[in-house]
């Protein structure tokens, strides 16, 4: 198997020190997307017009990522349940086909 080699990438999110990250070359693009999505959503949270502490900022953005991903993540198991009783079905109607 041929592993990819790992490199470091320096996240700078909000006003946090920034830390390195372990990635491969291929996650490189991904993960300075999220981080550039990240910084946006906190500098919003964080500077407008309701601004408020860079701790709570970060906080609604972490709480924010985790609503998305739960809503996701419930959608595919959802999409999936459909897809197996819709597969099940379709193997009765062919057995009686037979």
């Amino acid at each position: 198997m041929d592993e990819q080699k790992k490199h470091n990438l320096t996240a700078k999110i909000a006003d946090v020190e920034p830390f390195k990250l372990q990635i491969t070359l291929n996650e490189e693009s991904f993960y300075r997307h999220i981080i550039e999505q990240l910084n946006k959503i906190w500098g919003k949270i964080h500077y407008g017009p309701n601004g408020v502490p860079s701790q709570v900022a970060l906080a609604k953005v972490a709480l924010y990522f985790a609503e998305m991903y739960y809503r996701k993540s419930a959608l595919a198991a959802d999409q999936s349940r459909s897809l197996a009783d819709f597969e099940a079905e379709l193997d009765k109607v062919l057995e009686g086909m037979d």
